[in-house]
């Protein structure tokens, strides 16, 4: 019987994903794609009315809970080796919070409030951490201009 050696696509996520819309996923693109779509056109990637923010009041999200999973989420479908292809990157999002695809936080059973996870700090800390980061850079560009 012949051996057949599976290997990742050598290409950029961008390019593998014109290779997959030729296979009849028109209309869907990476995150990395629909990012520069959205920002072009001038749109928030989540908008203010979008109703991913009265579900997370509903069932009782942290505030810094949605912008934590946002940077994971991110984080997670952007780098090279991830080539995942959604129409609705928004949908995908919002289900990514309703079903903690994470793991950042859990309900306690005898408050029923929503509390960080260990893997839920780890991420705050790195978001903390980046937007500390980016808050330095931005200051060392305006104090060199």
């Amino acid at each position: 019987m012949p051996r057949y050696v599976i290997r990742a696509p050598a290409r950029a996520p961008d390019a593998y994903q014109s290779v997959r819309q030729s296979r009849g996923n028109t209309g869907k693109v990476t995150l990395n794609a629909w990012r520069r779509r959205i920002r072009d056109a001038g749109e928030k990637a989540i908008p203010a009315g979008d109703p991913l923010f009265d579900y997370a009041d509903r069932v009782g999200l942290d505030p810094e809970m949605l912008p934590v999973q946002w940077h994971q989420f991110v984080e997670t479908y952007t780098n090279e080796r991830n080539t995942k292809l959604y129409t609705d990157w928004r949908k995908a999002f919002r289900n990514s919070v309703r079903q903690n695809w994470f793991r950042l936080w859990y309900v306690d059973r005898v408050t029923n409030a929503m509390n960080w996870t260990s893997t839920g700090l780890q991420a705050l800390a790195d978001y903390k951490a980046m937007k500390a980061a980016q808050a330095a850079q931005q200051l060392s560009q305006q104090s060199s201009t």
